[in-house]
């Protein structure tokens, strides 16, 4: 566990979708929450995010020897560059359904240019961040308002759940979906 506030698995099943997990659920209450009851104060939200820095601290240091995803079987799909694993993450919304619900929001125009974007910043980081080079961390990733429990009083993260975006990965990417997902309360 590395003294990570992670769940108690007490049931792994398999679905069509693939595997699925029961787990135990933590102690306190969401951060959301915790901001809400003390009226979404500066204080109680870098309070939180110092305890939450303290966890994410904790992950980046389990290592790991292949970029991918993280799951009980290892890390699949394996990539040595991280470059690769983005190219992978981010062709997904260019694509089939993911193409569809963005084409939603943007037009064929803006949608190719976006795609542009990535590929070539993508392009760019190519041979800089590889195993041997940047040691893939662990990285939880999809850490929203609604995905971590934080004791209601001080505001320390006493749970981590909804674990399956689970990565090994550049330490960046924790850091660019936490600014997406949690900064936005206090932007």
């Amino acid at each position: 566990s590395h003294g990570l506030p992670a769940p108690e698995v007490l049931y792994v099943g398999e679905r069509e979708e693939g595997k699925s997990l029961l787990v135990r659920k933590a102690e306190g209450i969401l951060v959301r929450d915790f901001w809400e009851k003390n009226g979404f104060s500066l204080d109680s939200f870098l309070r939180s995010l110092t305890y939450f820095g303290g966890v994410i601290a904790k992950c980046h240091q389990i290592k790991f020897n292949a970029f991918g995803n993280v799951n009980q079987d290892g890390i699949n799909p394996v990539f040595s560059d991280y470059s690769q694993r983005l190219r992978q993450l981010t062709s997904r919304h260019f694509q089939g359904e993911d193409k569809n619900t963005l084409g939603g929001y943007f037009s064929e125009t803006e949608m190719d240019e976006i795609s542009q974007f990535f590929g070539s910043a993508i392009r760019g980081m190519e041979g800089r961040f590889t195993v041997d080079k940047t040691p893939p961390c662990l990285v939880i990733y999809d850490l929203h308002s609604r995905n971590f429990f934080v004791d209601p009083n001080t505001g320390e993260v006493t749970g981590l759940f909804d674990l399956e975006f689970g990565q090994a990965a550049h330490p960046n990417l924790e850091i660019a979906c936490v600014g997406l997902q949690l900064f936005g309360f206090f932007a």
